[in-house]
């Protein structure tokens, strides 16, 4: 059975991510949010997560969310929402 990942549209195709390190990364971003240019927050988000996930993406250049991030994997959704909630009882 495939793991669930979620989707990420990067130049010239996607790229899977664990559910746990996107929520992780969201967690980070969130922290860091109010430190980064308001008025071009998209972009920041952006190359934000492209320095987070350097490694991960090599050459790649991520560009938001993929379509398929709602359409086709629930499962996903699931474990993104479950790893979420648990960083957030982690921080309380």
């Amino acid at each position: 059975m495939n793991k669930p990942v979620i989707w990420i549209s990067t130049i010239g195709g996607v790229l899977g991510f664990p559910p746990y390190e996107i929520a992780e990364f969201e967690t980070e971003f969130e922290r860091l949010k109010p430190y980064m240019d308001q008025e071009n927050l998209t972009e920041a988000k952006w190359n934000f997560f492209n320095h987070y996930f350097e490694d991960e993406l090599g050459f790649r250049t991520a560009t938001g969310y993929s379509a398929l991030w709602n359409g086709m994997n629930g499962d996903a959704w699931d474990e993104y929402n479950d790893a979420m909630a648990n960083l957030c009882r982690k921080k309380k």
